[in-house]
């Protein structure tokens, strides 16, 4: 006689939108309706042959409304055989069972990425008081049977075999079957009044432990209270983790003799209202999550261009940068080599000044045009005058020689008045073929004379400059004065004579003027040197210049540029009042002035 069975089943479940698995739970014949995200807690009471009851997920990148409703129609199927009367035995629903779980889950993929949620399944049959259970993924399937929970299949979990008060459970693994493959299978039980059957995923079994647990199913009144303290636990403390928790109370187990008062549940094969409102959520469903799968990846389209855009931006900013960080190092290591020339150039004047010749100020020098003028003076009076030497130091004899040249002028333009005013004297002179024979010969007489005079002086003033070269100390400062004289008085005279005898006598007395005039520079020179030494100083002279002139002959001038510097500060404070000082070593002296010649013993080696 047939056995009926009343369960009263409760299924409660925490749903997360980002979750990628599409959970369903089948209760006797219920199922989701997808387009509900939020959580569910159903209850089910009913007496009946026999139930068929799952939790399982499949991915939602799969699903689809073909493939949705078919995993439906496959449980309904399966449900109108465990409820057929004389139908097939519990050992061949088994079977059919493991073939909807594979179903339930789609093929696995061992390539898929491991942050992601794989497919799991958990279903209990049950035949006429018989039970039978199968897992398949992160799942577990448990009796709890006198103070002690039993797996019913293979697990992850080292459950110890204790009850709740502790005491040691016998043939603790008394309910597993084993595997086929990834399935896991039961032994068949007989259900007793008070059993408790539970299937759940292995993150509530991670979240509550196994004494917890038993706790917890020792203190609650019936399955609906054990689902809503589970659901509250979840939540509060793994609100990111979807579950499902599904747990049956046997209430009663009785032959079917009892019927006449017990409505008991059949199966129907039509199509009934509540297949017809499942296929009506179905196509709902499946239109929302296509619409929003579009949505979805229309905004992950729009975020990675923005993102793309954002980081374009970003490295053209950062090029920019980096060139303008470029341009900028290279503008100032182009100033600072600038700069370093700058600094190397003025170091280099500086010390080219510093080593170097101080040179006669700006009012002294001569100019390109006074040079030629003078070179054209001397060369007009028959004296050769090197043009790429200075010609300062003839410039007493150069005057000299113009003022001659005017003079002969003037004489010869007043002698020929007197005789023939009509005769130009410049045109007797350089027009041989007109003049009168006897003032010929006379004005060449006269002009060999004055040139005679003329070189006479310049060998004179040039030896006596080699003399002071030689012997600085004995020189005065009159030597300028006294050649000018000599040159002035030998003009004078030479214009005041016509005649040859006059030439002479004028020539006499310039020797006696030019030997008295040399007597007196000597005796005055010598008056110097009896007190202190003098140097004129003449254009294109410097201090370097004079101290090699004035100490060659004593000292010793191989010296550094210290002591040479010394001699330098020597000379200025000897002659505060003649040589100036520019700066910290800059010493100026003009020409025409006489100096004092200083001591340098303190400062030089005498020659042996």
């Amino acid at each position: 006689m047939a056995k009926i069975t009343r369960l009263a089943t409760t299924i409660t479940s925490h749903e997360v939108k980002k979750d990628t698995l599409l959970n369903a739970f089948y209760l006797d014949g219920r199922g989701n309706r997808f387009p509900q995200t939020n959580d569910l807690d159903i209850t089910l009471d009913r007496n009946s042959l026999g139930f068929y009851l799952n939790i399982a997920s499949s991915r939602k990148a799969d699903a689809t409304e073909e493939n949705i409703l078919a995993k439906r129609q496959a449980d309904d199927d399966l449900l109108v055989k465990v409820k057929q009367r004389n139908g097939q035995n519990i050992d061949s629903l088994i079977n059919d069972m493991a073939e909807n779980a594979i179903n339930m889950t789609g093929k696995l993929n061992l390539d898929a990425n491991k942050h992601e949620r794989r497919p799991y399944y958990a279903g209990i049959l049950v035949k006429e008081s018989e039970m039978a259970a199968l897992t398949l993924g992160d799942t577990v399937a448990l009796l709890y049977r006198d103070d002690a929970l039993y797996p019913l299949t293979e697990n992850d979990f080292d459950f110890k075999a204790k009850d709740y008060h502790g005491n040691k459970v016998e043939n603790y693994d008394v309910y597993q079957a084993g595997r086929a493959g990834s399935i896991k299978y039961s032994n068949i039980a007989q259900l007793r009044v008070d059993d408790c059957i539970i299937i759940c995923t292995n993150n509530v079994i991670k979240a509550l432990g196994q004494s917890k647990l038993l706790k917890l199913l020792d203190e609650v009144y019936d399955q609906q209270e054990t689902a809503e303290v589970i659901h509250d636990y979840m939540v509060k403390k793994h609100p990111d983790e979807p579950y499902q928790f599904m747990m049956s109370f046997v209430e009663d187990v009785y032959n079917e003799s009892r019927r006449s008062t017990t409505k008991t549940l059949v199966a129907k094969d039509d199509d009934t209202l509540a297949t017809q409102v499942f296929k009506a959520d179905l196509i709902e469903k499946v239109a929302q999550d296509r619409a929003n799968e579009a949505k979805a990846k229309e905004a992950e389209a729009e975020k990675a261009e923005a993102k793309k855009q954002a980081e374009e931006r970003k490295q053209a900013e950062a090029r920019r940068e980096a060139e303008e960080k470029r341009k900028a190092e290279e503008a100032r290591k182009a100033q600072a080599e600038k700069a370093r020339q700058q600094k190397a150039k003025a170091e280099k004047e500086k010390q080219a000044q510093a080593f170097a010749p101080k040179s006669e100020p700006e009012a002294d020098k001569e100019t390109e045009a006074e040079k030629q003028d003078k070179l054209a003076k001397a060369k007009d009076s028959g004296i050769y005058i090197d043009p790429d030497k200075d010609t300062g130091y003839l410039k007493p004899v150069i005057e000299a020689a113009a003022a001659k040249e005017k003079a002969d002028k003037e004489k010869a333009a007043a002698s020929q008045d007197a005789t023939e005013p009509e005769i130009d004297y410049d045109e007797e002179v350089f027009e041989e073929e007109e003049k009168p024979k006897d003032n010929h010969k006379n004005r060449n007489i006269l002009l060999t004379i004055i040139i005679i005079l003329v070189l006479a002086l310049l060998l004179f003033g040039l030896s006596r400059l080699l003399e002071k070269r030689q012997n600085p100390a004995q020189n005065g400062g009159t030597e300028g004065t006294s050649e000018s004289e000599v040159i002035e008085e030998t003009t004078d005279e030479a214009e005041g004579e016509d005649e040859a005898d006059e030439s002479t006598t004028s020539t006499t007395e310039a020797e006696e003027t030019t030997t008295t005039t040399t007597e007196e520079a000597t005796t005055t020179t010598s008056t110097e040197e009896a007190s202190v030494a003098t140097y004129q100083v003449e254009s294109g002279d410097s201090l370097y210049k004079i101290i090699h002139e004035v100490y060659a002959d004593d000292y010793d001038l191989d010296v550094d540029n210290e002591k040479m510097q010394q001699l330098y500060e020597l000379f200025y404070q000897a002659n505060e009042g003649t040589i100036t000082k520019s700066g910290e070593n800059n010493y100026m002296i003009y020409a025409g002035t006489s100096i004092k010649i200083p001591d340098p013993s303190e400062i030089l080696d005498a020659k042996e």
